[in-house]
């Protein structure tokens, strides 16, 4: 891998429980000095996980919570907006301009004119220009985020940054071969810094570019312990279960936590992982935890390869699909069904077994149940050659009414003991409708607690799948996403399905939605929205776009997070359709970019735009609604009331910008008045 990707030297380790440490090194540090295990590399922006960790662990403490603002513990700089709060920071959504990538001079002239200048964090936030949004409102990779971030600890602590580095995670770890570049002097050999494979910095670390990077990226360490700190870290030995939790809410529309990622790092990987890679000056680095195996991974180079995917993908696909394989060990793969809603009490399992052992396997027992019950099991036979799977159609079990969760795992695979059970298990959500369908008015906008909500189904568990944001939303706080900027799966298609509807007795029944895409230049996604009148049996296409044709935005090269303008309000009557309906969400996915939905609503067409304005520019939306209503066009301070249609004041207010919005949860259902200095419109509240 060093020579064929043109790389001076790396350095790898692989931590698998059960069967140790391994470590590997290759190439040079300078001409006729060998890579050795012991040798320090920067380790770049995986050091942002340390610093999220600490900020997690002093929460613990009572130092600070992570939703303190910045205005709470640093003074006011410019282009900096101290609303943003340290989680916002440590997640990426401040929107703050990125020091050195949003200004690339940083590092291509300013740290080479004096390679000895110790930048300090003022110096370097006077760099900075105006932000890419307002913080909360989307996702952009900016170290200016964690340079902040280190001046909070500060900040609140009394104490450096780098200090609290040693408090909390260095000496408990005894990580005595770690060290801050530039901050600190080495504490072992240093792997020289490679400048475009060519240019060698003999004395690395580099002080102008590792005080550059600071909190966001100076940390210097070897493969040995990388490792250990990952471990101590998923293993609960630094942070409480609550932090962690903290640290790994990934966002799906960004798949970034606080400070690491969440994703497949290889298209030919299958699950998805915790890691975090990293680039400072002259060297490359790579930290990967296997969610299933608890197995991590340690990559390190000191150059700068052209595409260090190239160098550390072999790595992984090795890790991942070729561990050893034992004799006999099998899997449940897959839940074909249950997943959907059915109008049925009688369920039908059908999953996909997979052989995972050296040997063919010829039995295994498929255990399978209902919310924990007593789980049956069907022992099956045949001849599955090792790699292989094959769907299997399990004896038939009945539900109740309502929702439940469905799971299957393997076990006894010819006769003997499982090789591995960390792959033997799938699950799935159903749910069963044996009552009829909800009646209209229907809405949601995917404001609550848990996604999916309330009676609507997704077809799999699989990572990329439709998920809640609050970074991007048509009105109120979040919206559904379906993450396609980073889903390799091309071709692969993501339900989300609705509640069974009785439209029966509604007159015009009508679906209302609003939707935001855009593509990256030259990769594809659809929505095809289908409705079924048997329950699921057959479907009918009720809409279908993609690529340009679905667009609400221009096409960006960026992950694609939609402003106030940038939604598309549709309507699609019903009138063809009786009775109890499903009305499926579909993504095929085309490595495009990423598309939210909000505001469905099926009710009866009363007259009422779903965004009903007006010529004096106001506009309120959605439209039925149920639980918030949105205002824009009306200029910020201005006096609004809302009435019943007796004339009765029973909410009065003042906006505070652009758009504002109005919980309207507490009214009764029913016709309501807004209330402004441009007129009056009217709401229907259900």
């Amino acid at each position: 891998m060093v020579n064929s990707n043109n790389i001076k030297g790396a350095s790898a380790a692989v931590y698998i429980p059960g069967q140790g440490l391994w470590n590997g090194v290759s190439g040079i540090s300078s001409v006729g000095v060998p890579i050795t295990p012991e040798m320090h590399f920067g380790i770049g922006s995986s050091a942002k996980l340390f610093i999220a960790t600490v900020l997690a662990k002093l929460q613990e403490q009572g130092f600070l919570s992570l939703d303190d603002h910045l205005f709470q513990w640093l003074s006011s700089y410019p282009y900096i907006d101290s609303t943003a709060t340290i989680r916002q920071l440590l997640s990426h959504e401040s929107g703050f301009f990125c020091y050195i990538l949003d200004n690339p001079s940083m590092t291509t002239d300013s740290i080479w004119a004096d390679t000895t200048r110790f930048w300090t964090p003022d110096e370097i936030l006077a760099t900075i220009g105006p932000p890419h949004f307002t913080p909360g409102y989307g996702y952009y990779y900016s170290n200016t985020n964690y340079l902040l971030a280190g001046m909070i600890i500060e900040a609140a602590t009394g104490k450096t940054w780098l200090q609290n580095l040693h408090d909390i995670i260095f000496d408990p770890l005894d990580m005595d071969s770690t060290f801050v570049g530039a901050f600190e002097t080495p504490n072992g050999p240093v792997a020289h810094e490679w400048v475009n494979d060519s240019v060698e910095i003999v004395n690395s670390p580099m002080t102008s570019m590792f005080s550059l990077s600071g909190a966001t990226g100076a940390i210097m360490s070897t493969v040995f312990e990388m490792i250990q700190w990952y471990r101590a870290l998923f293993n609960g030995t630094i942070i409480s279960g609550s932090s962690m939790n903290e640290i790994l809410d990934i966002d799906p529309s960004s798949l970034y936590g606080l400070g690491i990622c969440s994703g497949i790092v290889s298209e030919n990987i299958n699950d998805p992982d915790y890691f975090h890679s990293g680039l400072v000056l002259g060297y490359r680095s790579l930290m990967y935890y296997n969610i299933k195996t608890h197995t991590v991974l340690c990559f390190m180079a000191n150059s700068e390869p052209a595409d260090f995917s190239l160098v550390y993908n072999p790595l992984l696909d090795v890790l991942n699909n070729e561990y050893p394989k034992q004799q006999n060990d099998a899997g449940i793969v897959a839940i074909i069904s249950p997943w959907q809603n059915s109008c049925s009490a009688n369920v039908t399992p059908i999953v996909t077994l997979t052989n995972f052992g050296s040997d063919s396997l010829t039995t295994v027992n498929i255990n399978y149940n209902i919310d924990a019950g007593l789980p049956l099991v069907f022992n099956w036979s045949g001849v599955l050659s090792t790699g292989k799977s094959v769907d299997v159609t399990l004896p038939a079990i009945n539900a109740t009414n309502g929702s439940h969760t469905f799971i299957s795992y393997t076990s006894s695979p010819n006769g003997g003991i499982e090789g591995y059970t960390f792959n033997d298990t799938s699950r799935s959500q159903f749910i069963v409708n044996l009552s009829g369908g909800l009646f209209p008015p229907f809405s949601e906008s995917f404001e609550g607690a848990v996604f999916p909500p309330t009676g609507w189904v997704k077809n799999s568990n699989a990572f990329f799948h439709w998920g809640q944001t609050s970074l991007a939303s048509f009105n109120s706080n979040y919206s559904a996403v379906k993450c396609n900027y980073l889903d390799y799966n091309d071709g692969s298609f993501y339900d989300l399905d609705m509640p069974l509807i009785d439209i029966s007795n509604t007159s015009n029944p009508t679906l209302f939605f609003d939707y935001a895409y855009t593509h990256y230049p030259g990769y594809y996604d659809t929505l095809h929205i289908l409705i079924s009148t048997d329950c699921g049996l057959s479907w009918q296409t009720l809409f279908y776009k993609g690529g340009d044709t679905l667009m609400t935005a221009p096409t960006t090269t960026d992950v694609f997070y939609p402003d106030a303008n940038q939604w598309s309000h549709e309507t699609i009557p019903l009138d063809s359709y009786t009775g109890d309906v499903l009305i499926r969400f579909r993504v095929i996915a085309g490595y495009g970019n990423n598309l939210y939905l909000d505001n469905v609503i099926i009710d009866q067409t009363i007259g009422i735009s779903h965004v009903a304005s007006n010529e004096s520019g106001v506009s309120v939306y959605p439209n039925p609604a149920t639980n918030m209503v949105n205002i824009e066009g009306l200029p910020p301070d201005s006096e609004f009331q809302i009435a019943n249609v007796t004339g009765k004041i029973l909410l009065t207010g003042k906006t505070e910008k652009a758009k504002n919005s109005i919980n309207i949860s507490h009214l009764p259902k029913g016709v309501y008045f807004l209330m402004t200095q441009k007129g009056a419109k009217k709401i229907l509240k259900f």
